[in-house]
């Protein structure tokens, strides 16, 4: 009888194991073994319905959010616009107010009659004696 020394020793019978291995990879590995899915097909199918429900809702979602940053963008471009309204009103203002110092008598009546559309005839003069 031949010992298990000499047959690992011998070359033809390293390479005929190492076949015999090699096909037995290859017939697992490319083998078309179909797993029965059998009982758990109806909950496969569940989980494939509620992924594609849940796909579907992702999608309408991704879509809110991509239409609220478009209105995002709308709205931080009129709060820069009213913003810069702002600045220009406040400097014209600031203007007009430190203009008001440097008016004579006359000047300042104009200035409140176009103000507040008062008649220059129906400002009393006041003598600090009022009827109250």
């Amino acid at each position: 009888m031949v010992s298990l020394i000499q047959l690992l020793k011998d070359k033809r019978f390293l390479y005929v194991l190492i076949i015999i291995q090699l096909f037995i990879i290859g017939w697992v590995l490319f083998s078309d073994t179909d797993i029965d899915k059998g009982p758990f097909q109806q909950k496969i199918d569940k989980l494939q319905q509620e992924k594609d429900s849940l796909d579907a809702a992702n999608l309408q979602l991704q879509l809110k959010v991509d239409y609220m940053f478009e209105q995002a963008d709308g709205y931080e471009k009129t709060i820069n616009e009213l913003n810069s309204s702002i600045g220009t009103l406040k400097r014209k203002t600031n203007e007009i107010i430190n203009s008001v110092d440097t008016y004579t008598q006359s000047e300042l009546e104009k200035f409140f009659s176009d103000r507040y559309r008062l008649d220059s005839s129906t400002v009393k003069d006041t003598d600090g004696k009022g009827s109250n």
